[in-house]
């Protein structure tokens, strides 16, 4: 039986779902994986939505970081222990 990469991906995301609510996983925010999935399904989106080129541009990656980083700040603001 073949499977795509997307059909991977969400057998993967399932499981770790699963391990979750079974509390059998450490929480997702402090893993690299967990938030790689979660950004690379929305890259993989963007792609497909988009005529051209498979891959990023120069300026998407840019828009991205710049993206990702103001996020990660508004939640350390929002959450941070300084708050």
């Amino acid at each position: 039986m073949k499977i795509s990469k997307k059909q991977l991906k969400r057998i993967i995301q399932e499981e770790k779902a699963s391990l979750n609510e079974a509390g059998l996983a450490h929480h997702g925010l402090f893993s690299e994986d967990y938030v790689y999935d979660l950004l690379s399904s929305e890259v993989d989106d963007f792609l497909r939505s988009e005529e051209g080129a498979p891959f990023l541009t120069s300026a998407e990656q840019d828009n991205i970081k710049r993206t990702v980083m103001a996020a990660l700040q508004n939640i350390l603001d929002d959450y941070g222990e300084t708050r």
